[in-house]
């Protein structure tokens, strides 16, 4: 039976009342769970004072921040609904998504606010500063209240109640209002705890947008009822932060997508295995040993503590994966999306497969579509269905009441999930033959010099666009890159791009960008 996430999120605040729950990095922002509990309670009393209904739709745009999280929770203990906005989107675009959401009340960061000024925002009455938590331009506010862990207990008779609206990131047309409920939420958050087991006490540094389910769901919520001190990121993340932030965190796991674990094995990683180092890690008994070495090496630059690596979001490359368990890394890759909240798949350390998504989890049921291989899913972790927006929920779930992925994929015999690629993003040939452009861009990502590629197809000719970061002899790398694919699948041509493609904020290329399309077309939308 699933446990609403409230109840177990009120039973974590009571047992560690004086521990740390939140903090900001290399700031004086830091939360107690008891302090954290009375922030909640402040928000909750505010929009009271305010005289706004429960169930009224409440925006969030910002930075990652503590505030973001204690606002969050806030609003979802008080009885509102949550609308996450991502702060990387347009003015334009975030003034829409809380239009077309219904936020009458929008929390919001300076620069978001600033962001905005000017914009239409008719159906937004009131305006709280994610700094402070109080209302813009009004004399209304509420005073912190004095809190003990006997007065700490939530609602949790609404589990099939409209509990948030996250948007799509949009990497194929414009963001859908997903519409998730206090069981998709709370179901998600029982199979997390099952695949990553938390201690009380473990530090976790967060990195991954909230306003996202993934950064969400596996870093605010897995973390927060777990006992498990967060530390935000407060600022827009570079490669460079990120290591200094992680030496002096020194946290116990670490949740990220798969560019950066590419970007620390490429850049981080391979460079410093000389011939000899790998020559000496091939060996049977003491080869083990040397790669013991290097993984001690790889998790000092991360701190040193690591207990597990979660890579989801996207694919990690087979390669990358394959070596980072050869070398005892604790490493797994998740599966899911935001329509599920986002898990579909995962796994345990201990079981889990290079290349694989993970096996499907607790609550949930997989197909594959007999005509396509579509992954197709259904349980407790699929959405209520998208705001305002029929014409898409027709599309996404079957008659029968299962959700489309848009994930071509295979499950093996021990249950795990393999994606072979995308719908959407699949090109079909006047031959007939189907070509997933993924497999191939993996086979490019892989060679050395290569940070990112693309490939498209014009004119029945497959077209692989390169960001590179050395010289390359761009025809000497199409026939090793076509040695390797079957004749179908073949490049006709490799170009470079001037610049890295244009992505969304999960680091995913927004394919419509590059692709012909005729008159007729227009881009589709998002999973």
């Amino acid at each position: 039976m699933t446990r609403h996430y409230l109840d177990i999120l009120a039973e974590t605040i009571r047992k560690n009342w004086n521990k740390v729950a939140l903090e900001d990095y290399r700031t004086i922002i830091r939360y107690t769970y008891g302090d954290m509990a009375c922030q909640m309670e402040r928000v909750g009393r505010l929009l009271d004072a305010l005289e706004v209904r429960q169930g009224v739709h409440v925006a969030l745009c910002g930075n990652n921040c503590s505030h973001w999280a204690i606002a969050y929770l806030g609003v979802a203990t008080w009885g509102g609904v949550c609308v996450g906005i991502m702060q990387d989107f347009s003015a334009e675009d975030i003034a829409k998504l809380i239009n077309h959401s219904d936020s009458e009340v929008l929390i919001a960061s300076e620069a978001i606010r600033t962001k905005l000024k000017g914009m239409d925002l008719p159906k937004v009455k009131y305006v709280i500063a994610m700094e402070t938590l109080q209302v813009m331009d009004s004399e209304i506010q509420a005073t912190l209240p004095n809190l003990t862990p006997q007065d700490i207990s939530y609602n949790t008779n609404n589990m099939d109640e409209l509990a948030m609206i996250c948007y799509t990131s949009g990497s194929s047309g414009m963001p859908k209002g997903v519409m998730l409920s206090y069981r998709s939420l709370s179901s998600n958050l029982q199979a997390g705890r099952h695949c990553m087991p938390n201690k009380p006490g473990w530090h976790h540094l967060s990195t991954l947008p909230v306003a996202h389910m993934y950064g969400l769901t596996c870093e605010l919520l897995y973390h927060v009822t777990s006992g498990c001190p967060i530390t935000y990121l407060a600022g827009r993340l570079s490669m460079t932060v990120l290591g200094s932030a992680l030496r002096e965190i020194k946290p116990y796991n670490f949740i990220t997508i798969p560019l950066v674990v590419e970007k620390l094995y490429q850049n981080q990683i391979l460079p410093k295995l000389s011939d000899n180092i790998r020559s000496w890690m091939r060996k049977p008994v003491l080869g083990w040993l040397v790669r013991r070495r290097v993984w001690h090496s790889v998790n000092k630059a991360l701190g040193g503590n690591i207990r597990y690596l979660l890579v989801g979001g996207a694919a990690l490359r087979q390669d990358v994966a394959e070596f980072l368990q050869w070398i005892g890394c604790p490493l797994s890759n998740g599966y899911g999306m935001t329509e599920c909240g986002p898990l579909i798949g995962a796994q345990t350390m201990a079981r889990y497969k290079a290349g694989s998504g993970g096996v499907i989890v607790d609550n949930m049921q997989i197909r594959l579509d007999p005509e396509n291989q579509e992954i197709q899913v259904r349980g407790e972790n699929v959405m209520i269905g998208y705001y305002k927006n029929e014409q898409a929920n027709a599309r996404t779930f079957t008659p029968d009441g299962w959700l489309r992925t848009g994930d071509i994929g295979e499950i093996d015999k021990r249950g795990n999930i393999f994606i072979r690629g995308h719908v959407s993003s699949m090109i079909k040939l006047n031959n007939g033959e189907k070509v997933f452009p993924e497999a191939i861009e993996n086979i490019l990502n892989a060679q050395n010099g290569v940070i990112e590629s693309l490939v498209i197809c014009e004119d029945e000719k497959l077209i692989a666009k390169i960001v590179t970061d050395a010289q390359m002899d761009l025809e000497r790398l199409k026939q090793a890159i076509n040695e390797k694919l079957p004749v179908h699948s073949r490049l006709t041509r490799i170009e470079e791009n001037d610049t890295e493609f244009t992505k969304t904020v999960k680091q995913s290329i927004k394919r419509y960008l590059y692709q012909k399309k005729s008159d007729d077309q227009s881009p589709k939308e998002a999973k």
